[in-house]
């Protein structure tokens, strides 16, 4: 009696691992929809909101998009504004637009939710805004022509300010 048991399970796990004919679900980021979610959230009435998402993957112009790994997925992290910071006043990482420290002023903190979706108040001005990764700062490409690291100018009201971390990704 033990024995055939034994055999029944040993065949029901054997075939659990056959093929299955459903294809395996694709992770589906759909970055628009969470833009266009997201507008709807904003409750600032001065300053910059928008949807932070990460862009990963093989990412290569001339692949079919059925056969890419690039994604683009709204993601939750921690984000800061600084004075104006450029790159004399930056401590960079090894990797170009990373970051470990900024001497200017950190002026706020606040995250994205899980739609990537941030918002912050902020009185116009010039501003470098920055995204905090295991504990390093992420700089959207690292410094402008004039040296000045993720520079955003608020001119005043809602601004929209959507911003993609390009980390992982092949072109």
């Amino acid at each position: 009696m033990k024995k055939a048991l034994l055999l029944c399970y040993i065949a029901a796990l054997c075939a659990s691992c056959g093929k299955s004919d459903k294809p395996t679900p694709a992770v589906v980021c759909d970055v628009e929809k969470a833009r266009a979610d997201n507008a709807s959230k904003v409750t600032i009435t001065n300053g910059i909101w928008g949807t932070l998402s990460l862009l990963t993957g093989d990412c290569m112009p001339l692949r079919s998009p059925n056969k890419t790994s690039c994604s683009n997925c709204p993601v939750k992290r921690t984000m800061r504004i600084y004075e104006r910071t450029t790159t004399a006043q930056a401590t960079p990482a090894n990797e170009k637009g990373w970051y470990d420290s900024f001497s200017t002023r950190l002026l706020k903190e606040f995250s994205s939710d899980d739609n990537g979706f941030f918002q912050v108040e902020i009185d116009p001005g010039a501003y470098t805004l920055v995204v905090m990764d295991s504990g390093k700062i992420y700089a959207f490409g690292g410094a402008d022509g004039q040296g000045d690291i993720c520079l955003i100018n608020i001119t005043g009201g809602k601004q929209q300010a959507d911003r993609t971390m390009v980390v992982n990704a092949v072109f």
